[in-house]
């Protein structure tokens, strides 16, 4: 339902908006908000936060809790060798050292 209202920009171009338009919008205090402008015009629209907008929006796959452990099991994997690459090559002796022969 289109509702509209008179109102005017006050003291720090503060815009007060009426109890029965915000109710109308379905738009609550703490609601993240986009202000579009061209000349002349305000557009507000409510911004869903992610976790809202995953459970609102169409859904386009399917995945189980167990492949989502699989994955996740498998990427734990792979940081933990990358770290241990890492941690490896910055503690490898320098290769000017192995020409040398050890003195007995």
């Amino acid at each position: 339902m289109y509702q509209a209202i008179k109102s005017k920009v006050g003291r720090k171009n503060t815009i007060y908006i009426s109890k029965q338009i915000i109710e109308t919008s379905g738009i609550k205090e703490g609601t993240k908000i986009l202000i579009k402008a061209e000349r002349g015009k305000l557009e507000i629209e409510a911004i869903d936060d992610p976790i809202t907008l995953a459970i609102k929006s169409k859904k386009f796959a399917k995945v189980t809790i167990e492949e989502v452990e699989k994955i996740s099991e498998e990427e734990q994997t792979r940081c933990s060798l990358d770290q241990k690459r890492n941690y490896d090559k910055s503690y490898q002796i320098p290769s000017t050292l192995y020409r040398f022969k050890p003195h007995r």
